[in-house]
């Protein structure tokens, strides 16, 4: 929303209070130049406000005499200028692009926003994009429609997860023996709620796999150790 800019010491600014010194009428004369410097801005004329156009600053005030001399009163502080420009006969707000933007430059400061504004959509709808591809992959891989990644399953319920922490307990030969029924089991269930047989066979293929791992790691003395980098490797 476009805005103008009024210096918080305006109301005690020496030309203010000359304006209150001058009659009855100035605190609205006051609120006058603010209609102007508002009309100016929405209009883009850089602070000139014509003859003509006075009436059309302030809804409240649509009497072309009265505003005339309001306009009068506010030239005699200071805060206007008589100005003609390309033939037109009016008022030139003092120092109003001093304070405020001028057309020009609230054209650019359009234009910055407009592009980044086309360049943040550009980037949500990209975002927006990849965040739908890496939902349909999830998906993907949920449904079970990759081998190795069912593949891997079976294989961390087997095996130890090496990328965890050793530590200096060991697994007892029982302990493997239940890692490989939940595997089993595991296949088991899997192969009867799949209706590929490829894909059953693949399953139990990898069962018996953990289970001859397992059972000779088993057959080791003193147990299967997950820190031993020899027994995991095999």
């Amino acid at each position: 929303m476009p805005w103008v800019r009024i210096d918080e010491s305006m109301p005690d600014h020496p030309r203010t209070l000359a304006l209150m010194g001058s009659g009855r009428n100035a605190g609205a004369d006051f609120g006058f130049l603010v209609a102007m410097i508002c009309y100016s801005s929405r209009v883009g004329s850089d602070g000139f406000v014509p003859q003509s156009a006075l009436v059309r600053c302030a809804s409240w005030r649509t009497d072309s005499r009265q505003v005339g001399r309001t306009a009068a009163r506010l030239a005699s502080v200071g805060y206007l200028e008589p100005a003609n420009i390309r033939g037109q006969v009016g008022w030139q707000i003092h120092k109003f692009s001093e304070y405020q933007r001028t057309k020009d430059e609230r054209d650019k400061l359009g234009k910055v926003r407009a592009e980044a504004g086309a360049k943040g959509g550009r980037t949500t709808a990209a975002n927006a994009a990849s965040k739908r591809s890496s939902k349909r992959l999830q998906q993907t891989s949920s449904n079970g429609s990759s081998t190795d990644i069912q593949t891997e399953t079976v294989q961390g319920l087997v095996l130890p997860d090496q990328t965890r922490p050793c530590t200096s307990e060991r697994l007892e030969r029982s302990d493997a023996r239940e890692i490989v029924d939940d595997a089993g089991a595991v296949a088991d269930s899997r192969q009867q709620a799949e209706s590929g047989q490829e894909r059953t066979g693949q399953l139990a293929s990898v069962a018996e796999i953990a289970r001859a791992t397992v059972g000779r790691l088993t057959q080791q003395p003193g147990g299967f150790d997950p820190c031993d980098s020899e027994a995991a490797e095999a």
